[in-house]
């Protein structure tokens, strides 16, 4: 199960409020496979401030009292939500993004009235909305893992650059230059990163495509498919449950790459009769 933890200077409004109204959220839409936690900066096990806990009450999520707690050691497996860019550049992580990004910036009410802290939990709420919206929309995708060799480097940040642009995070194992480096190496790195949840989905990236698609079949639990176009992305997905993308750098440009990755990620596995044959690919079916 993933973990999202909002995080704000304190941990007594702002980012509580955002994991109470996560939480309800989250059960509402039936989102089982996220857990919400929060934390501050600067936290000193100080209560949630009365006009947050009023506030959330009356629009119907948990006002109960808590203390604070401290943003401490950073989980590698935790997506952190920053309540704001400035909050952001605390947090040592590759998998933090800010309600800035997400849809801009939410009012501190810390001091002011409670019509003040009233506007902020509707900003909050709207900015939740959007996060599992996010999450809903790659039904089965928890965490994008992008790997390439040299050869792949440059549409791997073209890439990335769109998932930031729609607020989609990733993390990238490598390579992080156009140095010649090994495509298995980091094949096996963005591996290791996929097992660890088995809605996590990667994008492996080289020259051709092919010698990063053979570098992942070699794990009885990686379905890699090599994709030059959307109609091999839509079938690696319904019919092979494919769960990495190989993209060739030579062959395919940005403009189709970033077509193929939306068709890869918002097609779901059909089942069927699919599913013996998939299941005989990594030997379990007979």
């Amino acid at each position: 199960m993933m973990e999202i933890c909002f995080v704000c200077t304190g941990n007594t409004c702002r980012s509580v409020m955002a994991e109470r109204i996560a939480k309800k959220m989250a059960k509402q839409k039936k989102i089982t496979d996220l857990k919400f936690s929060s934390a501050g900066i600067y936290a000193k096990g100080e209560n949630i401030t009365e006009y947050a806990s009023k506030a959330l009450s009356q629009l119907g999520y948990d006002g109960r009292n808590r203390k604070s707690v401290k943003l401490k050691k950073i989980k590698p497996s935790t997506i952190y939500v920053a309540v704001t860019d400035d909050h952001k550049n605390f947090i040592n992580s590759k998998k933090v993004i800010s309600f800035d990004e997400l849809a801009g910036r939410v009012v501190d009410p810390f001091g002011q009235t409670f019509e003040i802290y009233e506007k902020t939990a509707k900003q909050i709420e709207h900015n939740v909305e959007l996060l599992l919206e996010k999450n809903q929309k790659l039904e089965r995708c928890v965490m994008i893992i992008m790997a390439s060799d040299h050869r792949g480097y440059l549409l791997k940040e073209e890439l990335k650059t769109f998932f930031n642009q729609e607020n989609i995070i990733t993390i990238d194992v490598g390579a992080y230059s156009k140095e010649p480096v090994d495509y298995p190496d980091f094949a096996r790195l963005g591996i290791d990163k996929i097992l660890e949840n088995k809605k996590n989905v990667g994008i492996f990236i080289c020259g051709s495509g092919i010698g990063m698609s053979l570098a992942a079949n070699r794990n009885p639990k990686i379905r890699a498919a090599l994709c030059l176009n959307e109609k091999m992305a839509a079938l690696a997905r319904k019919d092979n449950d494919a769960n990495v993308l190989c993209l060739g750098a030579n062959f395919v440009k940005k403009k189709k790459a970033i077509n193929i990755v939306k068709v890869f990620l918002t097609t779901s596995f059909e089942g069927g009769r699919h599913a013996r044959r998939v299941k005989k690919i990594s030997g379990e079916g007979k």
